[in-house]
């Protein structure tokens, strides 16, 4: 069965870019630079994806999002939004949310994802992370894909936690020693606010100042689910997130 995926977007480069990336991952690409142009589409032709840029129609278009959902019902959408995400009611309405700028592993991500839907396996558990060293996002983020799940990351975690405004996550993962708030007062305030949120905080320590067996041990008194020394592997973090998920759902068990 064809794999189609609407494409609601005014940039046209954008367009370009992504219609590429699902052409080479063998999807059908169906565009229109308007929501209207969108329903019209989908009165003939059923799509297994809806992906919708937040500004297409002058920055109206998520404001459609009920004639998009009755024209396509159970079908996943993700929206496109910039450095502020979905702000108001458009927030946590959306399957799964596109940064932008677009980076590649988020569009592969997706896609990825939205196939798993059509084949009734439903999506990955994503972990939402915070670690300030870009190479060790990079890392993590690959390691995450071999245990099952789809991370992103943040730099910082006063940006993880606007995020978390406008983003859904299974499970975060937070670096203790990061400039700004740093890991142990991020993980107290999401305590505070999102006591169901499971947490895992990983850290390699701070030079001779703090070890990484010390600074664990303080994330765990603060209400971390789960610590990770750093480096690990693929399979420390799998079983360190289905153990944090279980924990705060209630289980006896997760996995992806």
């Amino acid at each position: 069965m064809q794999k189609r995926v609407l494409l609601i977007d005014h940039n046209a480069d954008t367009a370009r870019r992504l219609t590429k990336r699902f052409c080479d991952r063998r999807w059908v690409v169906l565009s229109s630079n308007s929501v209207r142009g969108a329903l019209e589409i989908c009165e003939s032709i059923s799509v297994k994806l809806a992906v919708i840029d937040a500004m297409a129609d002058d920055g109206q278009a998520l404001d459609a999002l009920p004639m998009l959902r009755d024209r396509l019902p159970g079908t996943p959408i993700a929206a496109m939004a910039g450095r502020y995400g979905l702000r108001g009611r458009h927030a946590h309405t959306c399957e799964f949310v596109l940064p932008k700028p677009l980076a590649e592993f988020d569009v592969d991500d997706l896609i990825d994802d939205a196939g798993r839907i059509a084949r009734g396996e439903g999506p990955r558990p994503h972990i939402l992370g915070a670690d300030d060293k870009e190479g060790a996002c990079s890392v993590i983020r690959s390691m995450a894909r071999v245990a099952g799940y789809r991370a992103s990351f943040e730099t910082c975690m006063e940006a993880m936690l606007q995020r978390l405004k406008w983003d859904r996550a299974d499970c975060l993962l937070v670096d203790i020693f990061m400039p700004g708030m740093g890991g142990i007062d991020g993980i107290r305030k999401v305590r505070a606010e999102r006591p169901d949120l499971p947490v895992i905080a990983m850290s390699s320590g701070l030079h001779a100042r703090m070890d990484a067996e010390t600074s664990l041990k303080a994330a765990r008194m603060i209400g971390a689910d789960g610590a990770l020394k750093k480096p690990f592997t693929a399979e420390q973090l799998r079983a360190a997130a289905c153990a944090a998920i279980a924990a705060r759902r209630g289980a006896m068990s997760f996995a992806p």
